[in-house]
């Protein structure tokens, strides 16, 4: 009890606790000085002579720590605790702290993070323990809060966001915690799952699209250097109702109600969902757009864009740019650090928007910094509809065979989803990716909505934890009644902005910008040459058994001089190294293993090894970016694209003379094969294997066809089945046949996937 707390004989700590707090974490001070130790909590002496502590829950008092010897229990368990390799350890459980003095003593490289449920524990832990070593350990931090979503929230901002990703994280309990809460536990673990599924979603996204989304950037400079930031929307929509529109097959319900907002809300459609909106003679009042794959260019080829407002990120397909006809604002994305910085050299702030799984997620964003009350989500399903569809009518999709409609008798199908509650309290499924947007939804709504009132109108799908569940009809009767004319204030401040650009010689600015960054890339490009010839000493060291101690260190030294050097390029920081993170990671983890190395052979190997794969990967990276930026500096003007039916009659020539090829390889797989009819097969396979990189080298392929074949996941992976069966099959015959397939195959999927542009472009045949 507190009054135990009183009486004990120790010395009471708590100001000194409190006044180390202060300077590491003034938010714990704030959190703890209007609290005291409750009725729960009463010291309790051992016959070690330390004290421990008891905590009464209902009739019960549970002990935190052992009655007998509380040090010893503790350094058992942080010996079993830290037997497996991880870096940062989130413990749930503070107690008296014993058990973390422990883990600090046996691994002081590694983090730890503290997850205390309980103030009235905290503020006696601070009054009877001496914890300032604890807390001032370079290592150390804590979450106290006994809400689990902002436990959670804190725990993996703060601590884990990269970490999770790389999988460097254990979670740990102090078992009488896990008896008292367990459940507080189990929900922040279930949320900071949550969470990492979202981010892991982004992060995979970022890492496959990564050099697309650079050349594109690259690419789209021109015209985005000169085209007004949406920022300068944001002053005229502040308290505005905005209805963000999504394509969910719930759009169909009330659509057609919309109508009746044009003038009396902000319309926005959230990419696609623009298709389905003009297809009921409603035009959005913006639209935005930011996704930099192909596939978002057909989004686009049958809508006029005259009269449409596009807010966009310069890493948007570039076509969509080149092509689009009516005012264009433009605004960052929080995950591309060279779009944010590269900018502010040219003295254009173009703010920036939260990074999501979905254009629904980042417009939703949008209308946040736009200060929009109330924000309204119409379409917003995120789960299947009753007949198994994924989008509403209307909207421009490509045929992947991810969008069809799923038969929700198929058994095998609902296995691959999620069930979730919905809107009415039942249970409805989703998947992966939906699961994702909702809880990015979730998050932000509570770490971000404060006093802020979010309405989900889409009568539908997923329930979206922090909206309000209205229909549409309601929706407008309550909050879209007073008229305003959104077009008239978008227009009139995109004419203010641009003639304002004008006279501000972005483009003289643009190429001194980079004049400057193609130098910096031959820079970085300078220090890979000069690593490399050091990487060539050690390596001759290394093959003569040579290498002594000494001399290890002076090139782990070096090698690591280079790496800080690079380091300091803005070019590297802000270009290269988000290209390849996930690959550094890797590194990160190959220099732990060689710190722990004891043989100094296997040390100067590995150390060669680590540095020539990151070096030879950063001047890879840092050739093809300074290709892209080459490109910028040489454009006249904003991109303007080859026509597209060119490059697809190119194509289409080209695999017609593949035909004859294929079909030999065919009659030669059909027949034995010696050494003669092998020696035809390899011409046949080489004469292929040039006009496959003639395709190769047309935008077209890399831009359109290859996202179509990938997506078409069951044909690549059978073109990589085969591939793996060519080399490793000795007799020739089936090596003939296998070799036949696979050029038959490829280019089987090539061209239905130039029928499909051609189609979606709706050019001719």
């Amino acid at each position: 009890m507190a009054t135990a707390l009183r009486k004990n004989k120790q010395q009471n700590f708590r100001g000194k606790n409190l006044q180390l707090f202060q300077q590491v974490s003034p938010k714990m001070v704030d959190y703890l000085k209007n609290k005291t130790a409750g009725v729960e909590v009463a010291s309790v002496n051992t016959r070690a002579g330390v004290p421990t502590l008891t905590y009464r829950q209902g009739n019960r008092h549970v002990h935190l720590h052992s009655a007998y010897d509380p040090v010893a229990e503790a350094h058992y368990w942080a010996e079993q605790a830290g037997q497996d390799d991880w870096q940062i350890g989130v413990i749930f459980g503070v107690g008296l702290g014993y058990h973390i003095e422990a883990l600090q003593r046996l691994y002081p490289d590694r983090s730890l993070v503290l997850i205390e449920p309980t103030p009235d524990i905290l503020n006696a832990t601070i009054q009877l323990r001496d914890l300032r070593s604890v807390i001032r350990h370079p290592n150390f931090s804590m979450v106290a809060s006994s809400d689990t979503t902002a436990s959670a929230l804190s725990l993996f901002e703060n601590h884990l966001r990269s970490a999770v990703i790389k999988g460097r994280v254990a979670f740990l309990t102090w078992p009488p915690y896990r008896r008292l809460w367990s459940d507080f536990w189990q929900q922040v673990q279930q949320k900071v799952g949550e969470l990492t599924r979202q981010i892991s979603v982004n992060f995979s996204t970022y890492q496959y699209f990564s050099m697309q989304w650079q050349e594109n950037f690259f690419t789209n400079l021109r015209a985005s250097a000169t085209d007004p930031s949406a920022k300068s929307l944001f002053p005229h929509f502040m308290g505005k109702p905005a209805i963000l529109v999504a394509a969910g097959p719930s759009l169909q319900k009330n659509i057609h109600l919309l109508v009746e907002a044009k003038d009396k809300a902000l319309i926005v459609a959230a990419g696609s969902a623009v298709g389905a909106l003009l297809a009921h003679g409603i035009k959005p009042h913006l639209v935005v757009s930011f996704d930099g794959g192909p596939a978002n260019y057909y989004a686009f080829t049958n809508i006029p864009t005259d009269d449409l407002v596009l807010v966009y990120s310069s890493v948007i397909y570039p076509r969509i740019v080149a092509e689009y006809q009516g005012p264009r604002f433009v605004l960052g994305v929080d995950i591309y650090p060279f779009e944010r910085w590269f900018h502010a050299q040219i003295g254009h702030d173009r703010g920036s928007m939260a990074s999501g799984p979905s254009i629904a997620n980042l417009t939703w964003d949008l209308l946040r910094q736009m200060d929009c009350e109330p924000i309204i989500f119409v379409g917003q399903d995120l789960a299947f509809g009753h007949d198994g569809q994924t989008h509403a009518a209307g909207r421009v999709e490509l045929n992947y065979g991810t969008d069809k409609p799923v038969d929700p008798e198929d058994e095998a199908a609902s296995k691959a989803f999620e069930w979730v509650e919905d809107v009415w309290g039942n249970q409805v499924r989703t998947k992966p990716v939906w699961l994702a947007m909702k809880i990015w939804f979730e998050q932000r709504i509570y770490a971000w909505g404060r006093g802020k009132t979010f309405i989900d109108a889409t009568e539908g799908g997923a329930k979206i934890t922090g909206t309000k569940i209205m229909t549409l009809r309601e929706t407008l009767d309550r909050y879209c009644q007073t008229p305003f004319d959104a077009e008239k204030a978008i227009r009139q401040t995109y004419r203010s902005q641009k003639d304002q650009f004008d006279s501000l010689n972005m483009s003289g600015k643009l190429d001194t910008a980079l004049h400057h960054l193609n130098q910096e890339f031959d820079d970085v490009l300078k220090l890979c040459g000069e690593a490399v010839e050091t990487l060539r000493a050690l390596d001759a060291l290394n093959r003569d058994n040579a290498l002594t101690e000494s001399e290890f260190s002076k090139f782990h030294l070096e090698l690591s001089r280079f790496d800080s050097q690079l380091a300091a390029i803005d070019a590297y920081t802000q270009f290269v190294r988000p290209a390849i993170d996930n690959n550094v990671a890797a590194f990160d983890a190959m220099s732990i293993r060689l710190k722990s190395e004891t043989d100094l052979g296997a040390q100067g190997q590995q150390l060669a090894e680590l540095y020539a794969a990151l070096f030879a990967l950063t001047k890879d990276t840092a050739t093809e970016l300074k290709s892209y930026c080459q490109l910028a500096v040489e454009m006249a003007g904003p991109y303007s694209p080859p026509k597209l039916v060119t490059e697809l009659d190119a194509v289409s020539l080209v695999c017609g003379a593949m035909h004859p090829y294929v079909n030999r390889l065919k009659e030669l797989a059909q027949m034995p094969v010696e050494s003669a009819e092998w020696a035809e097969v390899q011409q046949m396979h080489e004469e292929l294997g040039k006009l496959a990189a003639q395709i190769n080298q047309t935008e077209v392929l890399r831009c359109f066809v290859k996202e179509l074949v990938v997506l078409k996941s069951t044909a690549l992976q059978e073109l990589k089945a085969i591939q793996l069966a060519v080399s490793t099959e000795p007799d020739l015959r089936r090596k003939a046949e296998y070799l036949a397939n696979y050029h038959a195959l490829s280019l089987s999927v090539v061209e239905d996937a130039l029928m499909q542009v051609r189609g979606y472009s709706k050019l001719p045949a």
